[in-house]
């Protein structure tokens, strides 16, 4: 049980630390920053019930704001 709350430890501070860059990144990028706005409204709506709607939403908010995520490119013209 140890084990599972040591990774559950570090992904969490991995997850403050990639929240982190986001929010700094989106002071000057909009992008980024529609992108949080809707993550965090995404969030805050109860609506989302299990790890497949999670999933699914995320991946619904990526391709809405860096519809050329896959692809590897750094701007979405």
């Amino acid at each position: 049980m140890k084990e599972v709350k040591g990774q559950n430890n570090k992904l969490m501070e991995e997850f403050d630390v990639l929240l982190r860059q986001l929010l700094i990144k989106s002071k000057t990028d909009e992008r980024v920053k529609n992108f949080l706005d809707d993550l965090f409204e995404m969030l805050s709506d109860n609506k989302l019930q299990s790890d497949t709607d999670f999933k699914t939403a995320l991946n619904k908010l990526r391709e809405k704001h860096f519809p050329k995520f896959d692809k590897g490119e750094n701007k979405n013209v």
